[in-house]
């Protein structure tokens, strides 16, 4: 009953708090705090899981993006090498054809060569023939000339020699005179006193005797040109037959010319020559293809081929006969020439000899004028002519001596102004240096500003930041650059909403101490909207990038197949081998004539290999021991190995095919 009271009243009025109650709400505040906080630090130990298994996944996806990527890279390359093979094949045909499209254009155009040849032989010949006529009546003529400049050359010689023996004759007459004066100049010495003869007759002694030396020189020169002259009396035959000469070489050029031509067409004659007898040997291993027509052709074109050879040869003879001439010519018009020269110089020489002994009579008239009046000055005047010589030549003496000293002044004084002369220009040149130093140490320092700022301009050009002066750059709204430039702008936005926002709501979860924190677990607001939808964005751009590389994979994979079965098949019809090939880099290779004879080959390490008999059948021959030392064993070339036993595999396959057939 008292209970029951209790409860209503307890019903009718809120119960009164005690001193136990107050202590305990505080503990219940303190341990909703707690539990607040541990459910925070769980959702951030949540959130920073789930973030590292994101990123883990990304890293996974990123790896195998890679790998795709190699993958795919590889299939492209092995995809172009094959597009390459069979663009190189496409074009190879293509050529082979339009080098068989060029030689057969090629060799008509020959054969039209070789007909317009034959016609331009025939004309040469006819050319030659009438060359070779005017040469012998050239040559006639030449002969007739040269008769009739020997006839007046001798009659030169008869007159030069008539010449010769009027200048002996006068020799000797002038030598005659001389004598006489010399003998009168002897009774005159004898005559005049010992003093007369000492001052005035040595003079005229000497200058008399030394002319009767030049006189004898004059005599033997004089006689020895005259043996000159007879001897080479035809000096204008030796002229005329070198422009004779001349006319033949400048007649004898236009040949050379010819022949220089035609020894060209030779060599082309030759040459074509050399093809046809080649197409004919082809011709003649084929006789079916082989026609009358060309059959005829070439018989034509060989017999005129022949004429050709034999006029070429004719020519050339002509020609070595003509340079032979001309050169024997040229050797004689030489020798003429030096012959002439030699003759002009000393008849030169005797003009001026001739000259000389004129001079020289007069010299001895005046001698002989000068010696009386000696002897009339001797007899009228005598002590006082000698005192004037005596006075003029005192006079000569002190002017001599004045002159000597004026000279030795001037010595002394040239060096005295040369040395000042010398000192003002190396002053001169002294400050001119200085100033070329200072020039030049201003123009390195320009220069050193100048290599400055064109490094400076350099680094602005490279980076694309410079601006000519004078120059306005242009450049539309949406460009390379700009897409670029608002792209990073896009990205730093979207890092900085990202992270405005992770420290918003961590401030958010340090500032909540709330009794509603204990939902916080529940709360999706936990992870920032924006983190998660750019995670979003990046997971959905790499699932489509992945779905686009395997397509392209799976594209590659089944052109990589087709075209490796193609390869395969290539191989096989080519080497007659089938090839295998593993994951572990073996490579299994099987005759097309016993598929029971099969080697495997394996890499080892340090790039050798390892060639292993995996089966044999009936086709592998029974000497293979030797046969694979020798080949592999000493000559190290494993192809030929293969090849004996692909022949080994194939003639026992053949028997085997014909005694199947026979049975």
């Amino acid at each position: 009953m008292h209970r029951s009271g209790a409860s209503s009243s307890s019903t009718r009025a809120p119960p009164k708090r005690d001193a136990r109650t107050a202590e305990l709400e505080p503990s219940r505040q303190l341990y909703a705090t707690k539990k607040q906080a541990l459910t925070s630090s769980m959702a951030t130990g949540a959130l920073e899981r789930q973030v590292a298994k994101l990123q883990a996944a990304k890293l996974e996806l990123e790896t195998k993006l890679r790998e795709k990527e190699t993958t795919v890279d590889q299939l492209e390359r092995d995809r172009r090498w094959l597009a390459d093979r069979e663009t190189e094949e496409r074009e190879e045909k293509e050529l082979q054809h339009a080098e068989h499209e060029r030689e057969k254009k090629r060799l008509e155009s020959e054969m039209r060569a070789l007909r317009a040849s034959v016609a331009a032989l025939k004309e040469e010949k006819e050319d030659l023939e009438e060359a070779h006529s005017n040469l012998q009546r050239t040559s006639s003529q030449a002969q007739s000339t040269q008769r009739t400049q020997i006839s007046q050359l001798s009659r030169e010689v008869k007159y030069l020699s008539e010449e010769l023996a009027q200048a002996k004759s006068l020799a000797n007459e002038r030598q005659n005179s001389l004598d006489t004066v010399r003998a009168e100049f002897e009774e005159l010495s004898l005559n005049q006193s010992r003093p007369q003869e000492d001052t005035n007759m040595v003079v005229i002694r000497e200058e008399l005797h030394r002319q009767a030396a030049y006189l004898r020189q004059l005599e033997s020169t004089n006689s020895k040109l005259k043996a000159e002259i007879a001897r080479n009396g035809n000096v204008d035959l030796l002229r005329e037959e070198k422009r004779t000469m001349e006319r033949r070489a400048r007649q004898v050029e236009p040949l050379q010319e010819r022949v220089a031509e035609l020894e060209g067409q030779l060599s082309a004659s030759r040459a074509e020559r050399q093809d046809w007898a080649n197409k004919s040997l082809e011709m003649a291993q084929s006789p079916g293809r082989t026609s009358v027509s060309q059959t005829q052709l070439i018989s034509d074109l060989r017999l005129a081929q022949a004429k050709a050879l034999e006029q070429a040869g004719a020519t050339a003879a002509l020609l070595r006969t003509k340079e032979i001439e001309l050169a024997d010519a040229e050797q004689r018009e030489e020798q003429a020439l030096g012959r002439i020269k030699s003759l002009e110089s000393e008849i030169r020489a005797l003009d001026g000899r001739k000259h000389q002994v004129a001079l020289l009579e007069r010299e001895v008239g005046f001698l002989k004028a000068l010696v009386a009046s000696f002897e009339a000055e001797d007899e009228t005047v005598g002590d006082d002519r000698f005192a004037e010589l005596e006075g003029v030549l005192s006079d000569y003496k002190d002017t001599n001596t004045g002159l000597l000293r004026d000279l030795e002044s001037l010595r002394l004084m040239a060096p005295q102004e040369d040395l000042d002369k010398e000192k003002q220009s190396s002053e001169a040149l002294k400050t001119a240096l200085e100033q070329a130093e200072t020039q030049c140490a201003e123009q390195e320092k320009k220069i050193d500003a100048l290599e400055q700022e064109l490094f400076e301009l350099s680094g602005e050009i490279a980076g694309g930041r410079h601006v000519p002066p004078g120059t306005r750059i242009l450049q539309l709204a949406d460009n390379p650059l700009q897409q670029w430039v608002d792209i990073r702008e896009e990205v730093v936005q979207r890092l900085r909403k990202e992270n405005d926002a992770l420290i918003q709501r961590l401030a958010e979860v340090e500032q909540r101490a709330g009794p509603a924190s204990a939902n916080a677990s529940q709360d999706p607001g936990m992870v920032p909207r924006e983190s998660w939808e750019l995670i979003s964005q990046e997971k959905q751009a790499l699932q489509e990038e992945v779905k686009k590389r395997e397509k392209r994979l799976l594209r590659l994979q089944q052109v990589f197949a087709s075209k490796s079965q193609e390869f395969r098949e290539a191989i096989e019809s080519i080497l007659g081998v089938r090839l295998a090939f593993y994951q572990n880099g073996q490579v299994r290779v099987t005759s097309s004539f016993d598929l029971r004879a099969s080697f495997v080959f394996s890499p080892g390490a340090g790039g050798g290999g390892k060639m292993q008999l995996v089966a044999h059948g009936d086709g592998v021959p029974e000497d293979l021991e030797r046969i694979m030392r020798y080949w592999v064993g000493e000559e190290q070339c494993i192809p030929a190995f293969m090849a004996t036993v692909t022949m080994e595999s194939f003639e026992t396959s053949k028997m085997r095919n014909e005694g199947d057939m026979d049975s």
